[in-house]
């Protein structure tokens, strides 16, 4: 399973977290990025990339917090480069592309 199929499982496992997905989905065509040299669904398809990528990146980093640090090298520092790396291989094009057609089946 990819990265890419592991971040959409949970974010399709919990509902608050697929309507949340959804939500960013309907802002990025609401407010598309402002690029003149993009058509006007890639400059949809950035600004909804753009705005899961921050949100997911926001959630995962903010519940590392609560990884105990213990000073080691190989303690939450490994974690934390693990998940970094992991979040690195993510296509959020491909997530953008699944919310934004669930948008268009929704309406």
């Amino acid at each position: 399973m990819t990265t890419t199929e592991q971040v959409r499982l949970w974010l399709d496992n919990d509902e608050p977290s697929y309507r949340q997905a959804v939500e960013y989905a309907q802002e990025a065509i609401a407010n598309p990025a402002d690029n003149q040299f993009m058509r006007p669904e890639g400059r949809i398809r950035f600004a909804a990339k753009e705005l899961l990528k921050e949100w997911i990146e926001r959630e995962v980093y903010e519940s590392l917090e609560f990884v105990p640090d213990t000073g080691d090298t190989l303690g939450a520092s490994l974690v934390r480069e693990f998940v970094s790396s992991g979040l690195s291989e993510c296509d959020y094009y491909e997530l953008a592309d699944v919310y934004l057609e669930a948008v268009e089946c929704e309406a």
